[in-house]
């Protein structure tokens, strides 16, 4: 049986999202997009996305030149931005 990533999102991850946008950075570049539930057409990607802004803070982060989430991390290991 395949799973879905909205399947996974509440089932696995106990998140009972209203809709979600996820984004995975697969290298080299490249990138896979789900949304839901109804789709993010593809020319819309950059009004909720920056792939730079996200490799540049990625970047950062992992050369210690910023504060990691994790500093910032609440005890349900999930992130609610306004």
């Amino acid at each position: 049986m395949m799973q879905t990533v909205a399947r996974a999102l509440r089932e696995q991850c106990n998140i009972p999202f209203e809709s979600f946008f996820l984004v995975a950075h697969l290298g080299k570049g490249h990138f896979a997009y789900f949304s839901g539930p109804n789709s993010i057409p593809e020319n819309d990607l950059n009004k909720v996305f920056r792939r730079e802004k996200f490799l540049q803070i990625q970047k950062s982060t992992s050369s210690g030149k910023a504060r990691g989430l994790e500093e910032r991390r609440s005890d349900h290991n999930s992130h609610h931005y306004p």
